[in-house]
């Protein structure tokens, strides 16, 4: 199964997985149900990922990283009755 991020993403979550060997990424609409933990998936970077965590939020508030997210992102996942926070390990 492959995940896929947008642009603006590559270079962050790359440099996520290369220094702590893990990543986060938010997930919104059908994309926020899409994965289940235990998921190993091929990323656009060839590198494979498995799917350790997962955390839903409503509020943008929970967000446990609100701080590194732009404007425009909030706004977008705000816009969202739901999302999901997931953590990606390289394997």
């Amino acid at each position: 199964m492959q995940i896929d991020f947008p642009p603006e993403e590559h270079a962050s979550i790359q440099q996520q997985l290369n220094h702590f060997g893990f990543a986060y990424t938010t997930r919104i609409s059908d994309e926020a149900k899409k994965y289940k933990v235990g998921y190993v998936l091929d990323t656009p970077f060839d590198r494979r990922v498995r799917v350790s965590q997962i955390d839903t939020f409503r509020d943008i508030s929970e967000h446990p990283h609100l701080n590194e997210l732009t404007d425009d992102w909030i706004k977008k996942i705000s816009s969202f009755g739901e999302y999901a926070v997931i953590r990606l390990d390289l394997i």
